[in-house]
């Protein structure tokens, strides 16, 4: 059925720059709904958007296996790598340390992703204020915040948390999710394992950016605003997260009828060289037209009913 549907789908797919996209159908977004009184509201919308963006306002269960990020050590890395390899059936250290970082990230930036684009609020997510959970696979499975700190623009306020106010949101993502956490890690692990520095850097973009796709595809957001958002932080990252001379592109898939946003690697995530996979949807390795029907194809599948 899946090769069915990518051959009719990617003749009718339009892929389109998100910017180009923006700019030609210039529709008028309706304004954002009211926040929430409370950040565990928020976190809650935010949980609901994956099965990895959610994010626990405090901690929960036995804290034997409890592991706060900042002192996350380099043995308990290299455990979860090993953990990781063995899952996915590859000794290659290298693509085993490339899919424990991507995992990481995704987790990490999925929340914050969340937050923002919903209700305009960044959790602190730096790595003194955040512990986990892996599971037998090396992934973080259970994510808390230590203490309910976040930011928010001008005028808003919670009654369960620290908030501290900004004029720009865009600064304290860059600050929290990655001077604050996912870039170190994310040179720890290029070192260690002696990866690229693009691989890396690209890794933490890529998970950025399929967290943002998600928040298109399961929530009631125009992929217009989704995709202006994930324009604007990519520009201001731009010299800190770029993979091969570039983070990725943002891009709008129209296909059969439906209209969404995407987001296209700058470097290869290693993937494939895994017993069993293929290369990823926005792999910069796939020619235009197969990615357009990979596009087409996830566009076809999504589900109606959004979860947010």
């Amino acid at each position: 059925m899946g090769g069915r549907i990518n051959k009719f789908t990617r003749i009718l797919a339009r892929i389109t720059p998100a910017a180009e996209a923006i700019a030609e159908r210039g529709r008028t977004l309706p304004e954002l709904p009211a926040s929430p009184p409370t950040f565990a509201e928020t976190l809650a919308a935010a949980g609901r958007v994956s099965d990895r963006s959610g994010l626990a306002t405090a901690w929960s269960g036995p804290t034997d296996d409890r592991i706060v990020a900042s002192e996350l050590t380099d043995a308990q890395i290299e455990h979860g790598v090993a953990l990781r390899g063995a899952g996915l059936n590859t000794t290659d250290e290298k693509v085993a340390a490339t899919m424990w970082l991507q995992w990481y990230c995704h987790r990490m930036a999925a929340p914050v992703m969340a937050s923002w684009v919903l209700h305009r609020r960044v959790p602190d997510v730096s790595a003194g204020n955040i512990a986990l959970r892996f599971d037998s696979e090396g992934r973080p499975a259970f994510v808390a915040m230590i203490e309910m700190r976040a930011a928010g623009l001008p005028g808003d306020h919670v009654e369960d948390a620290k908030l501290t106010q900004a004029e720009d949101l865009l600064p304290e993502i860059v600050r929290v999710l990655l001077d604050g956490h996912l870039l170190p890690l994310a040179e720890r692990v290029r070192a260690r394992y002696r990866l690229g520095g693009p691989i890396t850097r690209g890794t933490v973009a890529s998970q950025i950016g399929m967290a943002l796709t998600a928040i298109d595809a399961h929530t009631t957001v125009p992929w217009e605003r989704v995709a202006a958002d994930a324009l604007s932080l990519f520009d201001l990252t731009k010299p800190t997260i770029d993979g091969q001379g570039r983070s990725g592109d943002v891009v709008c898939t129209e296909s059969c009828g439906r209209v969404g946003m995407t987001f296209r690697r700058g470097t290869c995530c290693l993937v494939y060289k895994t017993s069993g996979r293929e290369k990823c949807g926005g792999c910069p390795l796939r020619t235009d037209e197969d990615r357009a029907g990979v596009y087409a194809e996830r566009m076809s599948l999504r589900s109606e009913q959004f979860l947010v």
